[in-house]
């Protein structure tokens, strides 16, 4: 049976709120709740501009592809495997990235 949006919305802040963070390291948080962790770095943000490489307007491109394959990723119609945006989802990101910074 499946759970309803605000179903699953409740059990992740639930989650959420039972994290306890600690310092692990240089730029690394370890979050912990019931015997599990997980690590995060640069507090989420990209790594490889850790110590402020500029990465220009671009990188809005690469952001945006990931959040429409997240999308699509989250919709749950994929099938198992290795999926990548469709063209035209790219077109609509450049298109858009064009009319902002162009």
């Amino acid at each position: 049976m499946r759970r309803s949006s605000s179903s699953r919305r409740t059990t992740l802040l639930t989650a959420a709120s039972s994290l306890i963070s600690s310092p692990a390291g240089d730029y690394i948080t370890r979050y912990t709740t019931t015997g599990q962790y997980f690590y995060v770095l640069n507090e989420g943000n990209a790594v490889n501009f850790l110590h402020g490489a500029s990465v220009g307007a671009f990188i809005y491109l690469v952001q945006a592809e990931i959040l429409a394959a997240t999308a699509a990723l989250a919709a749950g119609h994929l099938k198992p495997g290795l999926h990548q945006c469709d063209d035209d989802t790219r077109r609509f990101i450049v298109a858009t990235w064009l009319q902002v910074f162009n």
